[in-house]
């Protein structure tokens, strides 16, 4: 650990800070602010956005081994879901008064201290949870909790990979962004690096969010007090919570009136599927909560398009000739790759990009696929103009998404989908209702068919079917109860049509169907 009289200092000088505080502070710090490093450099490091940082101010008393053990280990690791650290220094010698408790005299005395200012990242456009909770447009959808879960549980595996617990996770600490679906870890103002052997029995973090072995101060804390803490944040993301204001309560019947823990009431309109990942998270006994790996492969989070689930601006490339392509040439970052005019055979990609390309978008592809011609590292393909027959080993094993356009066959060229296939889009204009034994892969979580407006009819849509997404006009309500009931998110739209979301909900009168999206544009 690097030893606090060696920590450098905070040159005011070097710096031009907005004294305007940007966000609420925590009880351990004096304020946070925004600021420019004027020569744009921290370390020799250039910063992003001009050398525009978010500055942390906090006492130095609060200031100790762990702190900066833990500031040491977030400059060295990077996640693309945690706020980066970029360094660190103390401020000037400020007087301050103080009364000591083991003072004779009673009397206040004078003595010199020095903040520490802590340069992290700056993420522009981005609220916290909590105050996008807080404009009244609702709870979130179960597909964007999806989303943000399924990133703070790879940030938790990787906190936990480091030895570190947050032991702070909730709304006002995860920065969102709703249209990339992009999150950020922020303020690891109370975690702790741990070992093997490390017990924890203070009571850290907001009583809310506190798991039941942290309140209890009994020295079981982990990283699954972590897990806890994202269990009771996921209520809150669906509307929850704000009735289960502490998670303890005296026991009526308990003579030595001992406290006895609860978990936070999970909303009821979730799907059950999402309620059963939720009470993994919100076990009492942490021996048995699921740690964070344990939730990755949970039902609910193991149809996320990872790492296709949200489009990071630095991950994609957009390309229109590759003919003078090296796979050297594509940085191995870049997961998503369009090919804007690429119209060839798909095997002349295989010597041009790299493994890391996930996620494949090929515009204006219409060649007939042959077997072995889509490398195995794609996972997710976009062939909007795509109509030629199918083999049966046309579509590899390891394709996990599919995207086809209007221009496909649907019923003619699609009998060779494989189950393998987790998403499947299709926008074919469907002129009648899908028969039985239809093309759909058969394993598909998730289905879009943005132009079916067609009656559903009984066996049609495959039971691995969760998420099913109709089309823009679809007013057979009537036939909504011949879905299977795995089925528990639908989206589609209506078109003049004058009964309103709650009649229509009414009609339909789903038992397992627990959330529904109806646009009307």
């Amino acid at each position: 650990m690097e030893n606090i009289n060696d920590i450098p200092l905070h040159n005011p000088a070097e710096w031009n800070i907005d004294q305007k505080k940007i966000n609420k502070c925590g009880a351990m710090n004096i304020g946070i602010y925004k600021g420019f490093k004027i020569d744009k450099t921290i370390n020799q490091v250039l910063l992003p956005n001009d050398g525009l940082c978010v500055i942390k101010v906090v006492e130095s008393k609060l200031i100790g081994k762990y702190e900066i053990d833990i500031l040491n280990n977030l400059k060295k690791i990077k996640h693309q879901n945690i706020i980066n650290v970029y360094g660190y220094g103390f401020g000037p010698v400020k007087k301050v008064i103080s009364n000591l408790e083991n003072n004779i005299d009673d009397t206040d005395k004078e003595m010199e201290e020095r903040d520490l200012y802590i340069y992290m990242e700056y993420i522009p456009e981005c609220k916290n949870i909590e105050d996008i909770l807080g404009l009244g447009l609702g709870a979130f959808s179960e597909q964007e909790i999806k989303h943000i879960t399924a990133k703070l549980t790879d940030t938790l595996i990787f906190l936990s990979n480091n030895h570190i617990v947050h032991r702070d996770i909730k709304p006002s600490n995860i920065l969102y962004d709703p249209t990339t679906q992009n999150i950020k870890l922020i303020d690891f103002g109370i975690s702790k690096y741990y070992t093997d052997v490390s017990k924890f029995s203070t009571m850290a973090g907001t009583s809310r969010y506190r798991a039941p072995e942290v309140s209890s101060r009994n020295g079981t804390a982990s990283s699954k007090s972590d897990v806890w803490s994202l269990g009771c944040t996921i209520v809150e993301m669906a509307g929850g919570l704000k009735e289960d204001n502490d998670n303890q309560i005296p026991d009526s019947n308990d003579t030595n009136n001992n406290i006895v823990y609860k978990a936070p009431s999970i909303p009821p309109l979730l799907s059950d599927i999402c309620k059963n990942f939720i009470q993994y998270c919100l076990i009492l006994d942490p021996k048995f909560r699921y740690n964070a790996s344990q939730l990755k492969e949970h039902e609910f989070l193991t149809n996320i398009p990872n790492p296709m689930g949200s489009l990071d601006s630095k991950n994609i490339l957009v390309l229109t000739n590759i003919d003078c392509l090296n796979p050297i040439d594509i940085p191995t970052t870049i997961n998503h790759l369009t090919l804007t005019d690429f119209d060839q055979d798909l095997i002349t990609l295989h010597n041009k990009i790299p493994n890391s390309i996930k996620s494949l978008i090929l515009p204006k592809f219409n060649q007939i696929i042959n077997k072995d011609s889509i490398p195995s590292h794609i996972i997710s393909l976009s062939i909007p103009l795509f109509n030629h027959d199918l083999d049966h080993d046309s579509i590899p094993v390891s394709l996990e998404q599919l995207t086809l356009g209007e221009a496909f066959d649907f019923n003619k060229y699609g009998g060779n989908l494989p189950p393998s296939i987790k998403k499947f889009t299709c926008a074919h204009f469907f002129q009648v209702s899908l028969r039985r034994n239809n093309n759909i892969p058969k394993g598909a979580s998730e289905i879009i068919l943005s132009n079916y407006n067609k009656p559903i009819v009984t066996n049609t849509i495959p039971i691995s079917c969760n998420i099913l997404t109709l089309g823009s006009d679809f007013q057979h309500f009537d036939s909504i109860n011949k879905l299977p009931t795995s089925v528990y998110n639908l989206t589609f739209g209506v078109k003049n049509c004058q009964l309103k979301d709650e009649e229509i909900i009414k009609i339909i009168d789903s038992k397992s169907i627990t959330k529904f999206i109806i646009n009307r544009n």
